[in-house]
């Protein structure tokens, strides 16, 4: 008598494959032997059960499963019936999220696999899809550019019905051509097109459904753009021009732009260059402190050695922040950082100038002395309050750069900026 043979196969490969039979559809040749080995449940049982586990796991990795298991979980959505989730697990993604917004790259530690560029996509297109679901229905459109080494960066800010405001990325662009007026407008169609196509460029294994572009979108955007917002860059204007359909610009981006914005945060960035230049003995001050070339925070700053000794010296302090009096002379923004530093920590500084004074007999050494032989309080008192006028400068840049930022309560930031201004210049000249 034959014994009777035990054999394998996959429910919900048997379920997809009756069902693509009665809609006359067809299995790829590839894979038809495996499939359809599996789906009529004619795989027969191994003698060992390593044989039989290794089998099954092969075929759960196939295409066609995954395909079936799609299928059937579409199936079972409209019925009501639970789900299995092919997706990575909540904690996942939520560990994905944080580190795309600290900037990590896709190949930290065990580098970049599909499954994590896929995962850092779907994040991506589920808060393009919030955006886009906003933008339109839209009734004003802000729109922000700022271009910088080559890449040009689109925000916006929008108005809803219910005076909602959203504000977002509308989309990061590569300026392969050049930076002319011409490119900045061709970059910003570019963005516009691929912020109004969903699934643009999916990674791959994506088995979603891609879509065309949504013109009524494209359109809907460009027709409730308002205001445009770049920096005062000549390249920048004539774009802006261009875009408005003057200057002989060929299309018309924005037909409904009434107003040319500025950035603000921008434009502060410089408001204490000239006022500092105005008193004659800020600007010496300055100068001998963080401007000039032999000024103290440039020569710490430029010498390894006196840095490390700044830094051990600020280590030793009841303060410890703020080691290093580094600043970009060409962002005078920046010139207010090593300023607050030097009057925070001034006591590292002279320990520090003690110590380069000690090597007589050089350069550096005379430097130091003579440095702190015209030290005096009314210029260290005058510097602090100097230095206070740049932390009121870097503030209102932040109320500036901020994307809740609200228009109602510019006029009130000023006036405290102002106030500020004028009780330190007031110190300044009594002291």
């Amino acid at each position: 008598m034959k014994k009777p043979t035990l054999k394998l196969g996959c429910v919900v490969c048997q379920k997809f494959l009756k069902e693509k039979q009665v809609a006359g559809g067809s299995t790829p040749a590839t894979q038809k032997t495996k499939f359809l080995s599996f789906a009529l449940f004619e795989v027969p049982v191994e003698n060992t059960l390593r044989n039989n586990s290794n089998n099954l796991q092969r075929h759960g990795l196939t295409s066609m499963h995954v395909q079936a298991l799609l299928h059937w979980e579409e199936s079972m959505s409209s019925s009501g019936c639970a789900l299995v989730s092919l997706a990575p697990g909540k904690e996942e993604f939520q560990l994905c999220l944080k580190a795309l917004r600290k900037g990590v790259s896709g190949r930290e530690g065990s580098g970049c696999s599909d499954k994590r560029a896929l995962m850092r996509w779907s994040l991506s297109e589920a808060m393009l899809d919030r955006y886009r679901a906003a933008l339109k229905c839209a009734c004003t459109v802000v729109l922000i550019r700022d271009e910088r080494h080559g890449k040009m960066l689109i925000r916006f800010r929008a108005t809803l019905k219910d005076m909602t405001v959203v504000c977002g990325a509308l989309g990061l662009v590569v300026l392969r051509k050049g930076s002319t007026a011409k490119d900045i407008v061709d970059a910003t169609k570019e963005a516009l097109k691929t912020f109004a196509t969903p699934r643009f460029q999916a990674p791959r294994n994506f088995r979603g459904c891609t879509r065309k572009l949504d013109s009524e979108l494209l359109q809907h955007v460009q027709n409730q753009v308002e205001i445009t917002v770049t920096d005062c860059a000549s390249a920048e204007i004539l774009a802006q021009e261009l875009g408005r359909g003057n200057r002989g610009a060929e299309q018309i981006l924005f037909p409904s732009t009434k107003m040319i914005g500025r950035d603000r945060a921008h434009a502060c960035q410089r408001l204490l260059r000239h006022p500092w230049k105005a008193e004659m003995a800020i600007k010496a001050w300055m100068e001998e402190t963080v401007l000039g070339q032999n000024s103290v925070c440039q020569k710490i700053w430029n010498s390894h050695t006196y840095s490390t000794w700044f830094g051990e010296a600020v280590s030793g302090s009841d303060f410890s922040r703020g080691k290093t009096l580094s600043a970009a002379k060409h962002r005078f923004c920046s010139l207010s950082k090593p300023l607050g530093c030097f009057i925070l920590h001034l006591d590292a500084v002279a320990e520090t100038l003690n110590r380069i004074a000690a090597m007589k007999g050089t350069e550096a050494a005379q430097w130091a002395t003579n440095w702190m032989d015209g030290c005096t309080s009314t210029s260290v008192l005058s510097l602090a309050m100097c230095a206070d006028m740049g932390a009121a400068a870097l503030d209102l840049t932040r109320f500036f750069d901020s994307e809740e930022m609200d228009i109602a309560e510019i006029n009130c930031e000023v006036a405290i900026f102002m106030r500020t201004l004028q009780a330190c210049h007031r110190f300044c000249i009594v002291s």
